[in-house]
């Protein structure tokens, strides 16, 4: 069986992985999406040395607004 597993277009390596730069930046963002809520990221920015230089996040998921409007005494 050739074809792939999920049907997802196949990367061209000559065209688009074609630097070192490029294929690590494939395989960081791979591994952020791929291995969301494993604990992984943290390791992987320190070790990629982009640990300071990463998007900043909420410390907290937002409080749904329906939420916000069925209790007022929660302070949102």
């Amino acid at each position: 069986v050739d074809e792939p597993i999920a049907n997802l277009p196949a990367l061209d390596p000559a065209t688009q992985l074609d630097t070192q730069a490029k294929l690590l930046a494939q395989i960081a963002y791979e591994r952020r999406y791929e291995l969301f809520e494993q604990g992984l990221r943290w390791e992987d920015t320190r070790r990629l040395g982009t640990a300071l230089t990463t998007t900043p996040t909420l410390p907290f998921l937002p409080t749904p607004l329906q939420e916000c409007d069925a209790n007022p005494a929660a302070g949102c």
